[in-house]
């Protein structure tokens, strides 16, 4: 999220409104608050116009808003705006930023009578302010900072009487505030009154919000008055983006008056000439851009942001079909962010944004494991967090669960083991039903499960069979979650083209023949076993390859119908034999979920030595790599997981713990 505006489209003299506020100025504001006397002027403005607030003995605020429309929620907020003040309130002091979170004030940045600033609570308790003065008669920048958290919260402000300078005139912090709001979804600037009288007239400008840095001096185009003239003539050889030679020659005179910051004209006359030869490099790629393209938020488990991990190194975000997803990365262990995660207490949620501006949660993980790693130099703690899927392998049936369903809509089992489990002590989640009605796939079934089932992993087995579905825990918002069912499958085909040497940087093929059976054997369990399945290829006389055999057993499986479903399934699976690809997109080649993303079919094409691949693959991980300049790595598993070989020995484990039961 980042909000910017500067007033500088608007007509002098008119009144502020939310219709006028945008355009050349930036981001539009929602709304006004009150009877606000804000209006386009250019006395003293650092561009072309400001925003010129007069308070005459009034009560009523004089605000121009940003509400939740635009904000959305946030845990955390840095924000800016400069100010050109004739003097400091007289009678009363006024809120100069008021935030708030669900019609409430969560805290206040307060100009007072005798020209200091400070930062009050939800409740209008004081918490820090300064000991300098906002300087009248000049130009001036506030920036802030704010955590919105009940206890502990870090409130942080910079005033800088040179508007444009990179040094604090004065800064003041604390991370012990205690009465903040929890999060932010709307903020007012201007003056906000209290019902108290105040006079005061001011001049606000270059006005920012966002949740991930300082913003920093604004980059104003200031007009005036000049004459430039000259000749330029260049000559170059050599190869855009990549290393090579080039010569550059010009004569160029310069003359020019003017005064900065104020209206006027200019004019410009010469020749230019430019010519040039290479090969421009038609790779894919972007430049470097926003850090906020991608963010990791954390907040706690119940739901909500509180901290923006914005020193966070070596994130990796690796969304899976079936399987659940992972998020890692790394903290500085003495940084105050790294406080904001713990282990199984806290979650992080993976934000991208796009190109228009557009902010989404893609996931949301608890964290998991941890390691340190401590010397006299440093303190690195790495992380990994686990999405909700494995949060229900975690989760199993206890007594007093329903254990025996009944011509149900397979979606609707699914549904009712997440709704037990929740409705456990310490149990709840956040998780609610992702559809309306009770037959979301059509598709009904009969199962019977056992105390102790894995509830997770019961839901995945329940997706496996023929005319199955697929599943996923999503967030809807920063503090829920919902369980989502495709059905027949996840995602789509977009017409997406894949070719190595174009948007695909490198390729790996992967065959497993290990799997591989077109006769199978399959035993379920219970105290009264259903009889075993045998399933074998009709055509399997004449097959090239011949007789392959295997076994598969699941102690869960202690109905007929579930197992007789397993198993036309898992024959199907097998006669397979799988090709996997694992494929790296070109830097910047990747342009979002709504390009590629889990389920989806696109077209693979590699054509090199021997190899001749032009076929349609389904998408099944995305693994993102993130740097620190705000672009990623993307690199994509078609045909299946990517094979890890490591699974043998958790299957086995889990074999295992079904006999245990038996």
């Amino acid at each position: 999220m980042q909000l910017v505006n500067n007033a500088d489209g608007g007509v002098e003299d008119a009144t502020v409104t939310a219709l006028n506020s945008g355009g050349a100025s930036g981001d539009a504001f929602d709304t006004v608050v009150g009877t606000p006397n804000i209006t386009f002027d250019d006395e003293h403005a650092y561009g072309p116009r400001a925003y010129k607030v007069a308070v005459a003995a009034a009560t009523t605020p004089h605000q121009v808003v940003w509400t939740s429309s635009s904000v959305g929620t946030v845990g955390e907020m840095w924000g800016r705006l400069y100010l050109w003040s004739a003097a400091h309130p007289a009678d009363n002091r006024l809120g100069l930023v008021r935030f708030l979170v669900g019609g409430s004030q969560a805290a206040r940045l307060i100009y007072q009578t005798d020209g200091t600033l400070l930062v009050s609570d939800a409740g209008n308790g004081p918490e820090i302010a300064t000991t300098g003065t906002v300087p009248t008669g000049q130009w001036c920048r506030i920036e802030w900072h704010i955590v919105f958290v009940a206890t502990s919260a870090t409130i942080e402000v910079r005033l800088y009487n040179g508007a444009d300078s990179a040094t604090a005139t004065e800064t003041i912090s604390t991370t012990t505030a205690n009465g903040v709001g929890v999060n932010c979804d709307r903020v007012e600037i201007g003056a906000y009154l209290n019902g108290l009288p105040s006079t005061w007239t001011g001049w606000i400008d270059n006005i920012e919000v966002n949740d991930s840095d300082w913003p920093g001096p604004a980059t104003e185009e200031h007009s005036g008055s000049a004459t430039i003239s000259g000749a330029l003539g260049m000559g170059a050889s050599g190869a855009p983006a990549v290393d090579g030679s080039a010569t550059l020659a010009g004569v160029l005179a310069v003359t020019g008056t003017g005064s900065p910051s104020v209206g006027g004209s200019g004019t410009l006359g010469g020749l230019l000439t430019l010519s040039a030869s290479g090969t421009a490099d038609t790779g894919i790629g972007l430049p470097p851009r926003p850090r906020v393209r991608w963010q990791l938020v954390a907040g706690p488990a119940s739901g909500g942001h509180t901290r923006g991990l914005t020193t966070a190194t070596n994130r990796r975000y690796v969304a899976k079909l079936t399987d659940a997803s992972e998020l890692s990365f790394v903290q500085d262990g003495r940084h105050p962010e790294s406080e904001f995660v713990q282990e199984l207490t806290t979650d992080v949620h993976v934000l991208w944004t796009d190109s228009s501006g557009q902010t989404r949660i893609l996931d949301r993980l608890r964290v998991g494991d941890t390691q340190r790693d401590i010397t006299e130099d440093s303190h690195t703690k790495q992380v990994t967090c686990l999405d909700y899927t494995e949060v229900l392998n975690r989760r199993i049936l206890w007594d007093g669960a329903t254990l025996t369903f009944e011509s149900e809509d397979q979606a609707e089992i699914a549904w009712s083991l997440i709704e037990y489990t929740q409705s456990l002590d310490g149990g709840q989640l956040g998780i609610a039903k992702g559809w309306t009605g009770t037959t979301p796939t059509g598709v009904t079934r009969d199962r019977t499960y056992e105390l102790g089932d894995s509830i997770g992993e019961r839901i995945q087995e329940l997706s496996e069979v023929i005319d199955g579905f697929d599943w996923d825990v999503l967030p809807t918002s920063a503090s829920a979650l919902a369980l989502r069912v495709w059905y027949p499958q996840r995602g789509t085909d977009r017409g997406v083209v894949l070719e190595y040497g174009g948007l695909v940087a490198s390729a790996q093929r992967a065959v497993t023949t290990g799997d591989y059976a077109n006769a199978l054997r399959y035993t379920g369990g219970g105290e009264t076993p259903p009889t075993p399945v045998e399933e074998v290829d009709p055509a399997i006389g004449d097959r090239d390859e011949g007789r392959w055999d295997k076994a598969f057993g699941d102690d869960g499986l202690i109905t007929q119908s579930a197992l007789d479903d397993r198993a036309a399934w898992q024959l199907g699976q097998s006669m397979v034999v799988p090709v996997q690809w694992t494929v790296r997109l070109k830097r910047g080649g990747w342009r979002g979920p709504d390009h590629i993303w889990l389920g989806d079919t696109v077209r693979l094409i590699v054509r090199d030595g021997d190899l001749a691949t032009d076929q349609q693959y389904r998408v099944y991980e995305v693994a993102i790599d993130l740097d620190g300049d705000g672009g990623e790595s993307v690199t994509l598993s078609l045909g299946g997981p990517r094979p890890d070989f490591r699974k043998r020995a958790s299957e086995t484990q889990k074999r295992l713990r079904n006999l245990e039961r038996r």
